[in-house]
């Protein structure tokens, strides 16, 4: 586990290199270090758990591409990430909370996620109201969006084609 691993460094500016190739929890991973700009590139084949990661990591533009086939809680990761323009979890099929992941994110512009599994999505999209893009596969709660005056009607479209509705 690197549970809680730079957690609150505050100052910190960087993050070296890491094997995390046996790691299965990185919860809480990098949360609140406020001016770190970015993370390292992680092997998370093996990680079920995300929630807290990097949330509050003001000063983070991107993410490196994360193998998240095993993820099922990301539960505020990435929260309050105001400065992140983009996430692609396209293959996240195994999520099951997602709850407040990216509340706050004021600077997103692009969502690419699959949610067919999750029970639990509240305050997904809270505060991003800088969204263009969004892709949410197999979504099956009430979704908000009322502060994304910018989403594209493909975006829209792909929502409702790519529903997973309640029977």
């Amino acid at each position: 586990t690197m549970q809680n691993m730079c957690s609150g460094c505050w100052s910190l500016q960087h993050i070296a290199p890491l094997d995390t190739s046996m790691v299965t929890n990185l919860q809480s991973f990098a949360n609140s270090c406020f001016v770190l700009r970015e993370l390292p590139p992680l092997d998370t084949s093996k990680v079920t758990t995300m929630s807290s990661m990097a949330e509050k990591c003001y000063s983070i533009t991107s993410l490196p591409i994360f193998d998240i086939t095993n993820v099922t809680n990301a539960n505020s990761a990435f929260r309050e990430c105001w400065l992140l323009r983009k996430i692609s979890w396209a293959e996240s099929t195994q999520l099951t909370d997602v709850s407040i992941m990216l509340y706050g994110c004021v600077s997103l512009e692009k969502v690419e996620i699959d949610v067919t599994n999750a029970t639990a999505f509240n305050s997904f999209f809270t505060m991003t109201d800088n969204l263009k893009e969004v892709y949410i596969k197999g979504l099956c709660f009430s979704l908000s969006l009322y502060s994304a005056y910018s989403l594209t009607k493909d975006s829209l479209l792909y929502i409702i084609n790519n529903a997973n509705p309640p029977e």
